[in-house]
């Protein structure tokens, strides 16, 4: 009687960590985060020379972020290309958002050059991203804040300039 006590108490227990097992599984599989990597080169950001102007861009990610994800953020990469003609200057400052997202989900970027000689940088920004029901866009609006672009060569002209690519999002 003893052994089928402890058979039964056994098979008992083996059960419930059975399902406490697919519960925990279930659990990572909701609140993980994963990144994933996607290259998305807008053809309008590929190549922003602007000079003491500001400008709106609408990225529409509808193709391009997954349908049934819960996507946490979208990966930006932002480049600044700084020739070698002294003195110039290539600044950019930009908020990145999702279209009607609340004022405290913009990203902010500032990047400011003068005088560099071939210089690359190269930045990784996250933007929050929310596609609940609250918020149904699925449109990135980069708002350039302030640029300044100057210094030209004799025959190909000014060739400092920004790129600003979608890189992948978080789930």
């Amino acid at each position: 009687m003893a052994s089928n006590y402890t058979d039964n108490s056994i098979d008992r227990l083996t059960e419930q960590i059975q399902i406490l097992s697919r519960r925990v599984e279930q659990l990572e599989k909701r609140t993980m985060k994963q990144i994933v990597k996607k290259l998305l080169v807008p053809s309008e950001l590929q190549k922003i020379q602007l000079h003491e102007s500001e400008r709106q861009f609408h990225v529409n990610l509808s193709e391009y972020l997954p349908e049934n994800e819960d996507v946490k953020a979208v990966l930006l990469s932002v480049k600044v290309v700084h020739s070698n003609h002294p003195f110039g200057h290539a600044y950019l400052g930009f908020t990145a958002h999702q279209e009607r997202c609340l004022s405290d989900q913009k990203t902010e970027f500032y990047e400011q050059t003068y005088n560099c000689h071939g210089t690359v940088h190269q930045q990784e920004l996250i933007v929050p991203w929310n596609n609940c029901e609250n918020n149904p866009s699925m449109n990135l609006v980069i708002d350039i804040t302030h640029s300044r672009n100057t210094g030209s060569y004799r025959n190909v002209g000014n060739v400092n300039h920004f790129e600003i690519k979608v890189t992948g999002y978080i789930i």
